[in-house]
């Protein structure tokens, strides 16, 4: 089973931490230039929120040097890609439905 997640992440709050916390990022350089690298921990969550939502993307901080009030949170939605599927109704086979003796029409 693939264990492939989709979800939003939060650009404001991403923006917010390069502004006031360049401490978090690390510069690399790679062909095309310096790249701004952030370091995140993709965590599961003990349950389910109420949009069915099971991980969250947190920037990687350790409890020791996180400051009070700094909003560490990139994302706090990503759930299973299958459940994505789900969400949508299959589609119908029309053929077997044409055979149907029990429909109507």
């Amino acid at each position: 089973m693939e264990n492939s997640f989709y979800g939003r992440i939060d650009f404001t709050n991403l923006c917010r931490l390069w502004k006031d916390h360049k401490e978090l990022f690390e510069m690399v350089d790679f062909k095309d230039g310096k790249h701004a690298l952030l370091k995140v921990n993709f965590n599961e969550r003990q349950q389910a929120d109420e949009h069915g939502n099971t991980h969250y993307l947190k920037a990687n901080c350790r409890k020791a040097d996180q400051k009070e009030g700094v909003n560490y949170y990139i994302s706090s939605g990503f759930k299973p890609s299958m459940q994505q599927a789900s969400d949508n109704p299959a589609p119908t086979d029309s053929a077997a439905a044409e055979n149907d003796p029990n429909l109507p029409f």
